[in-house]
């Protein structure tokens, strides 16, 4: 999969996809769909995301302030993906529009802004829908088992008004319990391809 901030049909073909958001203090759908795909080969695990924008400025009408890395990504327009071992350590990614990161690790719920992620990510704007990938070595993720970890995204929609969302739509973003458990269901040639348990039970 190339990290260029393109959806590539053939490319995405063998990756699994998530959809809907939900606000995650009203427990309903946020009127706008988001797709997040999910898959990995041996090295990395690719993530994306594709949202609508609400208008046709080259921004899309995206609030982005965060211009540096570390920064108040969560301020902004972002998407999030959190990746967790199912037991202790929890690793969150936040992502803008300028492709301007933040990056935790939560080891018993204290974080902690010393992990290195080595993510390479890109971030578009395109007819309508924001685009944006990321690839994270393995390696860089210690402790989770790619056959098996728990997995959540989340969209904070600041510029539409509609708040923050995320797949399980689940109040405390740091509970694994509540997260989806992810397995391997096909292998493609070194291309794992997840299935997830939306039943959220423990």
């Amino acid at each position: 999969i190339r990290i260029d901030g393109e959806i590539n049909t053939d490319e995405y073909a063998k990756s699994s996809m998530l959809g809907g958001m939900v606000h995650y203090v009203r427990t309903r759908m946020i009127p706008r769909d988001v797709e997040v795909y999910l898959a990995s080969s041996p090295e990395k695990l690719y993530l994306a995301v594709r949202t609508p924008v609400e208008d046709s400025e080259p921004g899309g009408g995206l609030i982005a302030n965060a211009t540096q890395t570390g920064g108040a990504v969560y301020s902004d327009d972002c998407v999030e993906f959190f990746i967790g071992d199912g037991k202790n350590n929890i690793y969150q990614l936040l992502f803008n529009r300028l492709n301007t990161r933040l990056e935790m690790k939560y080891a018993n719920r204290k974080s902690t802004r010393d992990w290195h992620s080595g993510v390479e990510s890109a971030s578009t704007i395109n007819k309508g829908f924001w685009v944006l990938q990321a690839a994270i070595p393995w390696k860089n993720l210690s402790g989770v088992n790619p056959a098996q970890f728990r997995f959540n995204a989340a969209r904070n929609f600041v510029s539409a008004g509609f708040g923050y969302g995320n797949l399980t739509g689940q109040r405390d973003v740091l509970d694994q319990t509540k997260m989806f458990k992810t397995r391997v269901i096909k292998n493609f040639g070194g291309v794992r391809v997840y299935g997830a348990d939306t039943s959220l039970v423990s």
